[in-house]
Formats: structure tokens, C-alpha cells, sequence
């Protein structure tokens, strides 16, 4: 008769549950290993906010923001430490600038809407505008709605790059207000009035612009 062992083990990693089995049948060991994703908030022990596991460092009970804010706080307090540490990051980016340009290229074609975001909730925090925008609110398209142009998500500040355009610059970044269009588009029609641009416009037919 055949002789069944099973020993079970879990742990928690992070926002993975993994179950460890081992089966024993007479002298043959069999392992199967279940991997899980525990989406059950956690809340941080700083600013008691219930997040994500995915905000969380695994086994910490610290989310990411707070850890930021600390450290940032012990580099501020700190002038000779803050002091090494830029000399260490100016360092680190001069040994490592083909790296961390092949990082950053990459990481602005697969985060570029996140970097809009960001960049938005940035200008309206300074003028004082509403920002309601999420992440999803944001698509890019693959052609300027303006100049029917190719939009190019890998360049920043170009001319064919994406950028959020306020269509009443008084209504802060709305979803209903809100357009992506390229740069060069974005910066012409900020340079003046609907008015001024008609007249423009006027002016180069008359005169055969």
C-alpha cells in the first residue's frame, strides 16, 4: 500500500499569498507551489491611511509615500548627510548615464499619461486651478488632433510630444476640459486669444503668407 505525506507552508510577500505543498508518495518527493495576489488593503502605521499592498515594500508597514517624506525630512535636518548624498547621486548618474537614460526612455514610453498627470496636478497646485483628472482620463493618441501630425510618446518638450491642453485656461484640468495635443500645437495656442488668432490668420491670407 502506498504511503501519503503532505506538509503545507505559507507566506506572505508582499501582495503574494505563497502556499508551499510538499507530497511524499512511498519514496518520491513532489512540491507544488501556489501563488495568490492578496489584494486586502494595508494600513500604514505613519498616516493611517488604508493602501494597496503594490504602495507597500514587502514586510513593511511603512507605504512608499511616507518613506519618502521621512527620508526626505532626515536629508533636510541633515546638511552634511544631505550634502555625501547629492555628491553621491551626481556620482552614481555620471558612472551609470547610459543606464539611467535607457531607464528613463523607457519608463516615459510606458508612463507618459502618469507623467502628465503629474506634471498637471504640478501647474495646477501653482496657479491655483482645479485638477480632477485620473489616470484613465488621460489618452494619448497616435495623432495630433490639431496638425494630424505623428505623436511621439519617447520625446519630452518636442514638437511632436503629447501635452495637456486647458481649452478655458480657467477651468483647471477637468476631463471634460481637458485635450491631449502636441507640444507645438499647445504652445501656439497659448500665445494668444481665439481673436488674435484670427487676425493672424486674416493678416497671412491678405498677404499672401
Amino acid at each position: 500500500m502506498a504511503t501519503v505525506s503532505i506538509i503545507r507552508s505559507s507566506c506572505l510577500y508582499g501582495s503574494v499569498n505563497l502556499t508551499l505543498s510538499k507530497i511524499i508518495l512511498d519514496d518520491f518527493l513532489f512540491v507544488v507551489i501556489f501563488i495568490t495576489m492578496n489584494d486586502n488593503p494595508r494600513v500604514c502605521k505613519i498616516c493611517k491611511m488604508p493602501e494597496s499592498l503594490t504602495e507597500f515594500s514587502p514586510e513593511r508597514r511603512t507605504c512608499r509615500k511616507c518613506v519618502s517624506k521621512i527620508n526626505y525630512q532626515r536629508l533636510r535636518s541633515n546638511p552634511a548627510k544631505r550634502k555625501s548624498f547629492e555628491t553621491y547621486q551626481k556620482q552614481w548618474e555620471h558612472d551609470n548615464n547610459d543606464a539611467r537614460s535607457k531607464y528613463d526612455l523607457k519608463w516615459r514610453r510606458n508612463n507618459f499619461e502618469r507623467l502628465l498627470l503629474y506634471s498637471a496636478r504640478a501647474r495646477a497646485k501653482k496657479y491655483n486651478v482645479e485638477c480632477s483628472l485620473t489616470l484613465g482620463d488621460i489618452i494619448i493618441p497616435d495623432v495630433c488632433p490639431v496638425f494630424k501630425t505623428p505623436i511621439k510618446k519617447d520625446l519630452v518638450n518636442s514638437n511632436n510630444s503629447p501635452s495637456l491642453d486647458r481649452m478655458v485656461p480657467a477651468k483647471g484640468y477637468t476631463k471634460e476640459n481637458t485635450h491631449v495635443i502636441s507640444c507645438r500645437a499647445n504652445i501656439i495656442k497659448n500665445c494668444g486669444t481665439r481673436a488674435e488668432h484670427e487676425m493672424i490668420v486674416s493678416y497671412m491670407k491678405e498677404n499672401g503668407c
